[in-house]
């Protein structure tokens, strides 16, 4: 009986597991389709252009809703649902930014002299952890876990921006 009672729940856990593999897989490589042209008219990224996605991360927005006794569950289950969708419309922006500030490096990197080959470990280690926070994020979002947090991947966009800036010596990626 206990063996029987085992393996149901370690086949649970595996298909419980490969199901949320499955859906993050289907999220990440729609991030992957986003156009890498600049989504902003100066084509210029600016961090101020994310400082929404902290409000809507944060938990008070659903604690001032939740104060009016006319707050019904189904309106808080409506906005946690817009409140997730809007947070991915950020995430598809940076995942675009990051794509196109990636491709700009690469570039970079690809025209550098040999003593800077040193530079495309970097840069892959860079996309490496992107995609990694990118996952952790939506992985958060699909299990409806709160406290989601995207400044490390501001945080990356910024540092990879910097190191790309026009004119810049490849020796400093």
């Amino acid at each position: 009986m206990t063996t029987w009672l085992a393996v149901t729940i370690m086949g649970g856990s595996g298909a419980l597991m490969l199901g949320l593999a499955a859906l993050l897989w289907v999220r990440l490589s729609g991030y992957r389709r986003v156009s890498a042209s600049p989504s902003h008219p100066d084509g210029e990224f600016t961090i101020e252009r994310y400082h929404p996605m902290a409000r809507l991360a944060g938990p008070e927005d659903m604690e001032f809703l939740q104060r009016f006794s006319n707050c019904r569950p189904q309106l808080a289950a409506r906005w946690e649902r817009e409140r997730r969708k809007i947070f991915r419309l950020y995430l598809r922006e940076a995942a675009g930014e990051f794509q196109r500030l990636h491709a700009a490096a690469r570039a970079l990197v690809a025209n550098a002299p040999e003593e800077h080959a040193d530079l495309v470990g970097k840069l892959m280690r860079q996309q490496v952890t992107f995609w990694i926070l990118l996952a952790k994020i939506e992985l958060r979002l699909a299990l409806g876990v709160s406290g989601l947090d995207a400044r490390k991947i501001v945080a990356l966009i910024e540092a990879l921006k910097a190191d790309v800036r026009p004119g810049m010596a490849p020796a400093s990626i």
